[in-house]
């Protein structure tokens, strides 16, 4: 993907809407995601090029002020993770990984990771939708990948919970 990847997190949704405005005014993006969730918090993800999306973010940060929580920019986003976000994929169940965090930033940043060491493959991610402003990431692969998989995310980005679930035993 030649794109980058923008994320801001608010905590008014009146200053997330009007965060919106400032970053589709300023630069050539596309809105991935731009919604209220639970708590009172505002989401917003786009892609456009690295210089589009560092100027939306910077303009979205301004407008959002002491609201913004949490912002973030990958240069290089996988299509799997906007594929993930966008709509939970089927995918063949071995083993299923669920990574739990406090935050949305959190489970983006876990899934851009879990792609990027190509062990598992995502089915989800959910950024704060109807889950108390929570993230989640679910995956799946091979017992040993799973676990390596989790063992890194621990390690790296501490998830509030997290569980491996085997698949069946043939």
């Amino acid at each position: 993907m030649s794109e980058a990847l923008g994320f801001l997190q608010s905590s008014s949704i009146a200053r997330g809407y009007s965060a919106l405005d400032a970053a589709v005014k300023s630069a050539k993006i596309t809105v991935r995601l731009a919604t209220p969730i639970s708590g009172g918090d505002f989401l917003l993800l786009f892609t456009g090029s690295v210089t589009d999306v560092a100027s939306a973010i910077a303009s979205a940060r301004a407008e959002m002020a002491h609201a913004l929580r949490s912002f973030w920019m990958e240069s290089r986003p996988e299509r799997e993770m906007l594929e993930a976000i966008e709509s939970p994929r089927p995918v063949a169940l071995e083993a299923l990984g669920v990574a739990e965090f406090g935050e949305a930033l959190r489970a983006l940043q876990a899934s851009d990771r879990l792609i990027k060491t190509g062990r598992v493959r995502l089915i989800d991610i959910r950024l704060g939708q109807n889950q108390g402003g929570k993230g989640t990431v679910t995956f799946t692969g091979e017992v040993s990948q799973v676990e390596s998989a989790m063992a890194a995310l621990k390690g790296e980005l501490s998830p509030c919970e997290s569980r491996i679930i085997p698949g069946e035993s043939p």
